[in-house]
C-alpha cells in the first residue's frame, strides 16, 4: 500500500491537457469511486474504504483509510448523500457483499448510527429530489430474485427502509432515477428503472413507500447498466449489446 505521488505526466490532445495521477490506493481491485464533500473515496473488493485530497502541490493525499469496513468483503456502491442542518453538507454511503448498508462522516469517515441490513448490493441510485435512496441487490448463487430496498433521506442522514420488495426473479445488477420534472416533484413521486440479470429492464412509480409498475422489457441478456434522461432509458448488457429505450409517459392527471 503507497501514497502521496505526483502527477505521472502529461498528455495534451487538440489543447486539452490532462494530467495523469498515478495512485496505489488499495491492495486488490478499486470497485467505486465517488466524489462527496469536496474528497475522492475508493473502495476496494478487499473491503476497505479510503478517502483522497488534491493538495496545493498537486499531490494526490491519502487523508483516511478504513480497513474491513464492510469486514473483507467487496464494497460495491459508494454514494454522497447531502445532509441538512445549519451547515449543509454530505455524508458517504456505502453497500457490499456483506449484505449491509452503512453511512459514514466526512471527511473524519466515522461509522454514523448502526448498519442497516439487506442483501447482498449491486447498484446504487440518488433521487435528485433527494429523499430517497435505492439499492439494487440478490443473493449470489441463489435463485431467489432481486430485491429493490429504498430508504429515505432525513435531516440525519439515511433512514431505516420504508419499501423492501422482490422485483425481479434474479439479481438486480443496475439502478436508476428519471430526471424530476414539475409534475413529478409536485406530486411528490418519483420514476426508476431497474435492470437484472433475468434480462428485463422494469421501470416503476414511487410514491409515499408505494411502488407500481408501470413498464416491464424484455432486454435479450442480463442488464448490468442503466443510463437515462426524461424519456428514454439506455440498457448495457452481458452480451455486449447497447439499447435505447424511447419512453412516452401518459399524462395521467
Amino acid at each position: 500500500f503507497r501514497s502521496g505521488g505526483r502527477f505521472g505526466g502529461l498528455m495534451s490532445s487538440g489543447g486539452l491537457v490532462v494530467s495523469k495521477h498515478v495512485q496505489v490506493g488499495h491492495e486488490r481491485t478499486v470497485q467505486s469511486l465517488v466524489v462527496a464533500a469536496g474528497y475522492v473515496v475508493s473502495a476496494s473488493s478487499h473491503g476497505d474504504i479510503a478517502l483522497w485530497n488534491v493538495n496545493d502541490s498537486d499531490e494526490l493525499v491519502l487523508l483516511h483509510r478504513i480497513a474491513s469496513a464492510h469486514g473483507n468483503e467487496r464494497v460495491t456502491c459508494l454514494a454522497a448523500v447531502p445532509v441538512a442542518g445549519p451547515r449543509s453538507t454530505e455524508m458517504l454511503v456505502s453497500a457490499g457483499f456483506d449484505g449491509t448498508v452503512r453511512l459514514w462522516s466526512l471527511p473524519a469517515l466515522k461509522p454514523q448510527g448502526v448498519p442497516l441490513n439487506i442483501q447482498v448490493a449491486h447498484a446504487f441510485a440518488i433521487c435528485a429530489s433527494k429523499r430517497t435512496v435505492a439499492v439494487g441487490s440478490g443473493d449470489d448463487g441463489f435463485k431467489d430474485g432481486g430485491v429493490l430496498t429504498l430508504f429515505p433521506l432525513g435531516d440525519g442522514g439515511l433512514q431505516p427502509p420504508t419499501t423492501w420488495l422482490r422485483l425481479h426473479t434474479d439479481n438486480i445488477y443496475a439502478v436508476a432515477f428519471v430526471p424530476m420534472d414539475a409534475r413529478l416533484e409536485k406530486e411528490r413521486k418519483e420514476l426508476l428503472w431497474t435492470g437484472g440479470r433475468d434480462g428485463t429492464l422494469q421501470l416503476h412509480e414511487h410514491c409515499l413507500g408505494k411502488l407500481k409498475l408501470l413498464q416491464k422489457v424484455a432486454a435479450g441478456d442480463s442488464v448490468r447498466s442503466i443510463a437515462v434522461s426524461a424519456d428514454s432509458v439506455w440498457c448495457g448488457t452481458s452480451n455486449g449489446h447497447v439499447s435505447l429505450y424511447d419512453v412516452r409517459l401518459r399524462n395521467r392527471d
